[in-house]
């Protein structure tokens, strides 16, 4: 079967939480953490850096690294930038797709300490 672009793109499903139900980033931290620390897990602590902060120390320490952790490192800015930056990403056409079929998206609340849990137990599983 042969789907037009505007069919092909009514197909793709995000699997993002759209902006109404994305939970903030410090939010997912702490449930983050707070699992881990439950499972028995050390945790490093929290030390919130401002990016322009975390940007000059890795500049800083990478010619204590290997090329290897160099090259990891270089791979940062875009992933530091987004970060900066108030990012909220779309999924209106699951959610249409989803309601369509009688399925609503779930809440983050609803299933994020099952996911969490699964990691969990599998990364204690290996």
């Amino acid at each position: 079967m042969d789907y037009d672009d505007d069919q092909r793109r009514r197909r793709i499903l995000h699997s993002c939480s759209g902006p109404d139900l994305a939970l903030p980033l410090y939010r997912l931290r702490d449930r983050v953490r707070q699992a881990y620390s439950l499972a028995g897990r050390r945790l490093p602590p929290v030390i919130n850096l401002p990016t322009g902060v975390f940007r000059a120390i890795l500049t800083g320490v990478t010619v204590l690294m290997s090329d290897e952790a160099r090259r990891a490192v270089r791979t940062l800015p875009p992933f530091l930038d987004c970060l900066a930056t108030d990012r909220a990403f779309a999924n209106r056409d699951t959610q249409q797709l989803l309601a369509d079929a009688g399925l609503p998206v779930p809440d983050l609340e609803q299933y994020l300490d099952r996911v969490l849990h699964y990691h969990l137990d599998a990364a204690r599983a290996d």
